[in-house]
């Protein structure tokens, strides 16, 4: 009874907040706001809210269409010219005005490419941190253009850097993302760290049996640059991969030897995955995160945190409601079938609660095996559950 009264009593002062700061410039009525959307938040995903009252805080920007990589277990395929599209300043800008930039906390620069690529980035990045400096940058990258100019920019503007590495054996680099490029990785990171000890580096590594040999050398890599953080997860076999510019060249599409995943190797996977937690204890990496082991039976589900505390905005505004949804949800969000709404046009208030994001809400606490038809591809049920088991986190067959 108490904590309701409370609750209702926190409702009703975020309400009023909310308001002033749409009125109001005030830092303090800023930061306040900030702290109590953050708790609503979670409170919300908590409870399985179908419908919130608290907005996202963190924004995941696909910010361009080109890559330089082709990586073989990436849902889109590069080898086709790819669209010319880039979120440009002028997007930006009223993009983040229709979110509330008051109240983000977090902003990710990635892309349905590689962000770096995007020629407005630096102006993107300089203009948040210069006016609103609560903002926490981060960017994903394959690091192979993390040099020059653009290496001291991301070093002194943004807080984490991201980088899809994948494999230290120039062989196996070169075999998983279509790029002789290395070498020059290894140095940017480097580089990166020297530049700015501070800054947070993460090392993501997709594994497959080309590069699960490598973790112990992943790690003892995250150990030497320091302030690193280790992410390791199972690839994605997709049956199909997308083409930017000819969706229906049937012709172009490729699929990855679904005999590479670990799901066929799930013992191999598991004495490597536990041999390498133990060795992580000895080096004192900061954090790490590791593919669940797939002796685990699948848990009891965790709500997923994405349609309460993040959105995803593509270079046209679309949004797309959680990471991997601008693949396998894109031809419905395309089409018209789901609406998640657009942020170059609408403000976040009017598309929040769309029948569409309750459904995916009420989705997001359902037993793994019962899951909307879209979550049940998230390559993230893996981790929700704590289990390798769920076949649908490691393939993904499109029936188009």
């Amino acid at each position: 009874m108490i904590q309701s009264y409370l609750h209702k009593i926190e409702l009703l002062v975020f309400k009023v907040l909310y308001y002033v700061n749409n009125k109001i410039d005030s830092r303090f009525f800023s930061s306040v706001l900030r702290r109590l959307n953050n708790r609503m938040a979670y409170t919300e995903m908590k409870s399985h809210s179908l419908t919130c009252v608290s907005r996202p805080f963190n924004v995941h920007f696909l910010s361009q269409y080109e890559c330089n990589y082709n990586c073989e277990f990436c849902g889109f395929d590069y080898r086709t010219k790819p669209l010319q599209q880039q979120l440009t300043f002028d997007k930006y800008k009223t993009i983040l005005a229709n979110l509330n930039p008051e109240i983000i906390t977090g902003i990710t620069f990635s892309g349905q490419g590689e962000p770096l690529l995007c020629n407005d980035l630096v102006k993107m990045a300089g203009y948040t941190r210069s006016r609103f400096p609560h903002i926490a940058l981060s960017i994903n990258t394959n690091g192979a253009k993390l040099s020059g100019e653009l290496s001291v920019m991301v070093a002194d503007y943004f807080n984490y850097v991201i980088i899809s590495l994948h494999s230290l054996i120039p062989t196996v680099h070169a075999q998983i993302t279509g790029s002789d490029s290395l070498s020059e990785v290894i140095s940017n990171i480097r580089f990166m760290r020297k530049h700015n000890p501070h800054i947070g580096l993460v090392l993501y590594f997709a594994y497959t049996m080309r590069n699960i040999g490598e973790i112990n050398d992943h790690l003892r890599f995250c150990h030497e640059l320091g302030n690193c953080e280790y992410v390791g997860a199972y690839a994605k076999f997709y049956q199909h991969k997308k083409q930017f510019s000819d969706r229906r060249n049937r012709s172009l599409y490729r699929t990855l030897d679904t005999n590479l995943s670990l799901y066929n190797h799930q013992e191999y996977s598991d004495k490597l995955v536990q041999d390498a937690m133990t060795f992580a204890q000895t080096l004192n990496v900061r954090s790490t995160t590791f593919p669940p082991l797939f002796k685990k039976e699948p848990c009891q589900r965790l709500g997923c945190s994405f349609p309460y505390l993040q959105i995803m905005v593509n270079v046209d505004g679309q949004v797309f409601p959680c990471g991997g949804s601008d693949i396998w949800m894109y031809d419905e969000i395309a089409s018209g079938l789901l609406n998640f709404g657009n942020l170059l046009d609408e403000h976040i208030d009017n598309i929040w609660n769309l029948p569409d994001y309750a459904e995916l809400r009420s989705a997001s606490f359902r037993n793994c095996h019962k899951a909307d038809s879209h979550c049940a591809n998230c390559s993230s049920m893996g981790f929700l559950v704590d289990s390798g088991k769920v076949k649908e986190s490691h393939f993904i067959i499109e029936h188009n």
